[in-house]
């Protein structure tokens, strides 16, 4: 069973001849390897759910499955008390 995943393009990582730099998500598996996902937001929101930023289909996704949140700390992903939980990690 193959996972699909939709990947809603953002602003180019970079402008001009000026490399910026910014967090982000690269796609590893599905139908869209290699995609990258600028985090924008202070908070992204990743599920099923056409409401959510990052929109990833297959049975494993619940409709609002996970969130990145940005802190003064680094990245937190948290799940959202999906069936098949992420758990709470921190990243830098």
């Amino acid at each position: 069973m193959s996972d699909s995943t939709e990947f809603r393009e953002g602003p180019s990582v970079l402008d001009d001849d000026e490399e910026v730099k910014r967090p982000c998500l690269i796609m590893i598996k599905g139908d869209f390897i290699g995609q990258v996902y600028e985090l924008e937001n202070n908070v992204t929101m990743i599920g099923r759910s056409d409401e959510v930023e990052l929109v990833i289909s297959g049975i494993s996704m619940s409709r609002k499955h996970a969130m990145i949140v940005d802190r003064s700390d680094g990245y937190y992903v948290s799940d959202l008390v999906s069936i098949t939980a992420v758990g709470s990690t921190r990243t830098r």
